[in-house]
């Protein structure tokens, strides 16, 4: 198969997870712009969560967000860290490299002021 064809795996992980609209919401999004990948809610409890992301890269992953219980917590399973993540004290994003290793990232401030400034414009 060639490697452009391949299907990207992704998805959010949480305990519970089973409440999170993330799949329907990415995969609806994926699917109208031809995206090659497949987005899912993975239950992960807190004892599987090294397991969980030592085998990230071998499962296939490209990366997966994290919600609650675990944004504090999945740092420590990490390889490296963006300064947002290091400020916030939480990562909401990680994304496996080309070479197998793990990047912490969180989105959630920067979504959230881009957010205030498109909803209060004299915040620009």
């Amino acid at each position: 198969m060639n490697i452009r064809h391949k299907k990207i795996k992704a998805g959010v992980i949480g305990s519970p997870i089973n409440h999170s609209l993330s799949p329907c919401i990415h995969n609806f999004w994926l699917k109208k712009y031809g995206i090659n990948c497949f987005y899912e809610a993975i239950e992960v409890k807190e004892n599987e969560l090294e397991k969980f992301f030592k085998n990230l890269s071998k499962e296939g992953f490209a990366g997966v967000n994290v919600t609650v219980p675990y944004k504090q917590k999945v740092s420590e399973y990490l390889d490296k860290l963006s300064e947002r993540a290091i400020k916030i004290g939480a990562v909401n994003t990680v994304i496996v490299k080309k070479d197998g290793s793990l990047f912490g990232d969180n989105t959630d401030s920067y979504g959230f002021i881009e957010n205030l400034k498109d909803q209060q414009p004299i915040l620009k």
